[in-house]
């Protein structure tokens, strides 16, 4: 037995055991109606792993749940990127991740061992590691860094995929699911921008050409990830390049969205019901 999996079953061994745990979401399904689902099938479970979302919103569920163990499902930290300490604002999430530990009172934390963001361009979903002993090396220094700014909290560092990826599922990636990440996963353009797409189809100006100015060039990583708040600032500069008299429609739509979405946060309130 080596070092690391003698550290890993010390900290193991101090965490007492949970049983069954369910993965959940804040907002989709909600969560207080799954588990209330659950309970009329008497269907029983040992903890919740709540994925990331503002701490307000996980205050909510703390509270609606007080005895129930909750985990935390972390993100934003690259934990596979050689440069996670210099290219991305490391600091910020991990005072983040400590907040949301503390919200929920978790013992730990999980979080894949992949990536949204790399060498300036962001996406949706998790892109995988290169699967090469040098990757596994750059991932486990930066899991010993991150739990040793996290304290005692235990890091579960999970999912670690392998990339060696088929040039023709490379190419279904580029066609069909990155262009969706950005046209409608976390927020549909149509919806959070319905009269500047109104204008832009008036003047056969393709949405899918969002996809191209989005991947034209890298862009520095600045604030936390937010996959959210990132669209609403680069659909606007889209909107600004290829139609610029409709640049004020869409910053006046997205100053709205941004409002829903901050009060949704604020008040651990569902955005759709806020828009509402």
């Amino acid at each position: 037995m080596t070092s690391v999996d003698e550290t890993f079953r010390r900290r193991v061994s101090s965490i007492p055991t949970h049983g069954l745990g369910l993965s959940v979401d804040v907002y989709a399904p909600d969560p207080f109606d799954l588990l209330e689902a659950l309970g009329k099938q008497g269907l029983a479970y040992g903890y919740l792993e709540v994925f990331k979302a503002p701490a307000p919103t996980l205050a909510r569920v703390r509270r609606r749940v007080p005895t129930t163990l909750l985990e935390y499902h972390g993100d934003g930290l690259w934990l596979t990127q050689p440069d996670l300490e210099t290219g991305y604002p490391l600091q910020a999430e991990l005072a983040q991740a400590t907040a949301h530990l503390q919200v929920l009172g978790s013992h730990w934390m999980s979080h894949e061992c992949a990536a949204k963001q790399m060498a300036g361009y962001s996406f949706g979903t998790y892109l995988p590691p290169l699967f090469t002993r040098d990757s596994a090396e750059v991932t486990a220094r930066n899991v010993r860094r991150v739990q040793a700014a996290l304290g005692r909290t235990a890091l579960s560092a999970v999912q670690l995929p392998s990339a060696h990826v088929q040039p023709e599922r490379l190419s279904l990636y580029s066609r069909a699911s990155l262009p969706r990440e950005i046209l409608h996963w976390g927020g549909d353009l149509r919806d959070v921008f319905p009269e500047t797409c109104r204008r832009l189809e008036a003047e056969g100006i393709a949405r899918a050409d969002f996809t191209d100015f989005w991947f034209r060039s890298p862009r520095p990583v600045r604030a936390p990830y937010d996959f959210f708040l990132l669209k609403l600032d680069r659909f606007i500069e889209f909107v600004q390049e290829v139609m610029p008299d409709a640049r004020e429609t869409a910053s006046s739509e997205a100053a709205d969205m941004r409002r829903a979405y901050h009060l949704a946060n604020e008040q651990g309130r569902d955005l759709r019901r806020v828009r509402t």
